[in-house]
């Protein structure tokens, strides 16, 4: 099938290639429209002209290369960048030919392919995955940072260097009402990383960043503030500037809104770790001012221990002879004297008998801690029928009603817990006032680890403001004629509960009875 001449002229002047034709002296004889305008050239412009016009002078030897293939006959294929009009580089790709008449090379035909949007997506590509690989590595190296100050400065140097910035800062919340202040920022002296501190809410791009959650970018685009955000707050801003014509595009601001989003769980990570740091340095201060104490107390208490056995044991003699002699005299002259000798000696005997109770339970007070026997495996059914024989009286006296749960055997100090037996029945028999006939019960269970004891009486009672203080030494709810005691019973109790690691307590109303719970681990000591 046959053709027209200017059916092929149409076919060439219409192809989106281009297509250059030279002479056999290198000179441009014919150019398409599409390689025309694909330099920048009108139609006719290029005609006669040398085609290194169009070469750049680093490319005239892939050039030079070509023409050699071309001119022993053989097709030529290679990338080349061709100048456009103005001075900008076209990238192509071009296939080239030799043309023969007979023996004699007459020219070259070139046909060339635009790769300018190849080129920029393979440009884009190759940037995305820099930027990707670099997202990662700046986020290993965010994570195993802890100093807060540390982290912030490498943040800045290394989001300038992998953003080709002039300038990076980053601003953190200084936690007041609207307030940024610069943690940290690198660049080029003069380069806009030193900024006002603090910065206000909308001052600024940063300002705007932090107070609109949005990344703000300038009209010409070489400088962006983007939001630093955890856990659905703004923490601050990450401001980055570009030289002039520099500008950033839309994959460079998505990546670094990634980054920032490294920067977020980094900084929460830091802050995280010196909150830590400072609660463990001001636990440690509390620890040792707590050690301090205890070690004050401990010793302030050992001394009042010794303090209360020596006074207690020096004034036994004393206070005995003058019991003596008090009593000797109520017998001798009794009714020899007038009623207020008679009333004065009862007061001297009667004194003299509560201040020998008073030093009986004062020093057995003080042996608590320092006369105590070693913990050995012990049988509170035992300690119940001895504590309740040493009250026997009492408690035939008051036709008391006592029971108890079984009870178990404990790791502790038997005289200990029969005193402490002792006083709790004592008391519960003594505060429930005739008529009504004392009933009193101790029940056991066992509860993480730990007895837990409940002694239910049903005497009068006690007011909840009056929970504490009855277990402080000398303490009295009652004068001595409704109830007699020295006020030293229940803080012996307590005294003798924690030194086997428990503790007791006490729930009550008024009129309604009263429950001692104390607690004694399985294992005591």
């Amino acid at each position: 099938m046959s053709h027209p001449p200017d059916f092929n002229d149409d076919i060439i002047r219409n192809m989106a290639e281009g297509i250059v034709v030279q002479d056999a002296d290198g000179r441009i004889a014919f150019v398409n429209p599409a390689a025309a305008a694909l330099l920048g050239y009108g139609p006719g412009e290029l005609l006669g002209r040398s085609w290194t016009i169009v070469t750049p002078v680093d490319q005239q030897d892939t050039v030079r290369v070509a023409d050699d293939l071309r001119a022993r006959g053989a097709w030529s294929r290679y990338e080349l960048e061709l100048l456009h009009r103005t001075g900008r580089r076209v990238p192509v790709v071009v296939s080239g030919c030799p043309i023969f008449a007979g023996e004699a090379r007459k020219g070259t035909v070139a046909v060339f392919t635009d790769m300018t949007d190849l080129k920029e997506a393979e440009r884009r590509t190759r940037r995305q995955e820099a930027r990707n690989a670099t997202i990662y590595r700046v986020g290993q190296r965010l994570n195993g940072l802890l100093h807060l100050e540390t982290l912030v400065t490498e943040v800045a140097g290394t989001v300038r260097d992998s953003f080709d910035c002039h300038s990076v800062t980053l601003f953190l919340g200084d936690g007041e009402p609207g307030g940024l202040h610069v943690a940290a920022s690198a660049g080029d002296e003069g380069a806009g990383g030193a900024r006002a501190d603090p910065l206000d809410p909308g001052q600024g791009r940063p300002g705007m960043a932090w107070s609109s959650g949005q990344t703000q970018l300038s009209k010409s685009a070489d400088a962006v503030a983007v939001p630093i955000r955890f856990g659905g707050q703004v923490i601050g801003v990450l401001d980055l500037l570009r030289r002039a014509g520099d500008p950033f595009e839309a994959s460079d601001i998505a990546a670094i809104d990634t980054l920032a989003t490294h920067v977020a769980a980094a900084i929460a990570n830091a802050r995280l770790y010196e909150r830590a740091q400072q609660e463990i340095a001001e636990r440690r201060q509390s620890e040792e001012r707590l050690r301090q104490a205890t070690e004050e107390l401990t010793r302030s208490n050992k001394e009042l221990e010794l303090f209360a056995y020596v006074a207690s044991h020096d004034l036994q003699e004393p206070l005995r002879m003058i019991g003596s002699y008090v009593q000797l005299l109520a017998r001798r002259y009794s009714g020899k004297l007038d009623e207020d000798a008679d009333e004065f000696i009862g007061f001297a005997v009667d004194g003299a008998s509560r201040m020998q109770r008073i030093i009986n339970d004062l020093l057995a007070y003080s042996r608590v801690g320092t006369k105590g026997r070693p913990f050995l495996p012990t049988d509170l059914e035992q300690v119940w029928l001895q504590a309740t024989a040493n009250l026997q009286v009492t408690i035939e006296e008051r036709a008391a009603v006592l029971t108890h749960d079984p009870l178990p055997t404990v790791s502790g100090d038997e005289p200990q817990f029969i005193q402490l037996f002792q006083n709790l029945l004592g008391n519960a028999v003594k505060f429930c006032p005739a008529p009504t006939t004392p009933e009193v019960h101790l029940s056991c269970r066992e509860e993480d680890g730990r007895w837990v004891f409940s002694l239910r009486d049903n005497g009068i009672g006690i007011d909840p403001q009056y929970f504490e203080r009855i277990f402080q030494i000398f303490q009295r709810l009652h004068d001595r004629t409704q109830f007699p005691g020295t006020g030293i019973g229940l803080a012996l109790c307590r005294k003798i509960v924690e030194r086997h690691g428990g503790g007791i307590r006490v729930e009550s109303e008024p009129g309604r009875g009263a429950t001692f719970i104390f607690t004694i681990p399985r294992k005591a000591g």
